[in-house]
């Protein structure tokens, strides 16, 4: 991965998973005790949110990304 590299997982809704970058890819709430996911298109890095956008604009969806035989 290099130095400047990242890592980042997108689940098929769309949602940010993990990030070797960002601490919390998530927001959590203490009041209520939930962690709300953010959407890729949405992260704080500029990164995820261009290739997140790539990938839409490329597919369309998460969910229209096929496994190849």
């Amino acid at each position: 991965m290099g130095q400047t590299g990242q890592t980042f997982i997108i689940d098929r809704s769309g949602d940010l998973i993990a990030s070797s970058r960002l601490p919390d890819p998530y927001i959590i709430n203490l009041k209520e005790k939930t962690l709300q996911q953010i959407p890729a298109v949405k992260s704080e890095s500029t990164v995820i949110r261009a290739t997140a956008q790539a990938i839409l604009d490329r597919f369309g969806s998460f969910n229209a990304i096929q496994e190849t035989p």
